[in-house]
């Protein structure tokens, strides 16, 4: 019993079983976190520092609990954000790689906050992501700040996603 449910609670991809510890390091100029939360799997890596040339934030997305369908959809939504706060934005399957180098240290720690909101906004997306015509509605709320989600709804089913 024990081996079926170590497979079952083990990413097919990974070898990281759900629930095991998630990693961050963090210093003054520098963070790196590695945490698997659910379903899915997040790393950023950002270095902040008085050089400009030395910083970047890097950041990857994957996974979640729902479709393929649903999971790449709520990827290029992410994209899609990442993509407006100038973020060069790779995204393949429920994928997303994002990354911006050579920033001042403030735009770093802006951006890095920026990247916290996605984190909590996004975490059970992909539910609510039933056609693609969500994709750019709920990036659009995102950027307006509706986090919540309040009012938005599915251009083509009509039907209220939160709120």
């Amino acid at each position: 019993m024990g081996s079926v449910m170590s497979s079952f609670l083990t990413d097919q991809k990974s070898e990281r079983p759900i629930g095991m510890p998630n990693y961050a390091m963090v210093s003054r100029d520098y963070c790196n976190m590695n945490a698997r939360m659910d379903f899915h799997f997040i790393m950023i890596d950002a270095v902040a520092s008085l050089e400009p040339r030395s910083n970047h934030i890097k950041f990857r997305f994957k996974g979640g609990g729902t479709s393929l369908e649903r999971r790449r959809r709520r990827a290029l939504c992410i994209g899609e954000i990442f993509e407006q706060h100038g973020f060069f934005v790779d995204v393949k399957e429920d994928l997303v790689n994002a990354s911006l180098q050579g920033a001042s240290r403030e735009a770093i720690e802006e951006k890095l906050v920026m990247v916290g909101r996605i984190l909590g906004f996004t975490r059970l997306l992909d539910a609510a992501m039933g056609t693609d015509a969500m994709i750019p509605a709920v990036a659009r709320a995102f950027m307006e700040g509706n986090y919540a989600l309040v009012g938005l709804t599915d251009n083509e089913e009509t039907a209220q996603v939160a709120g």
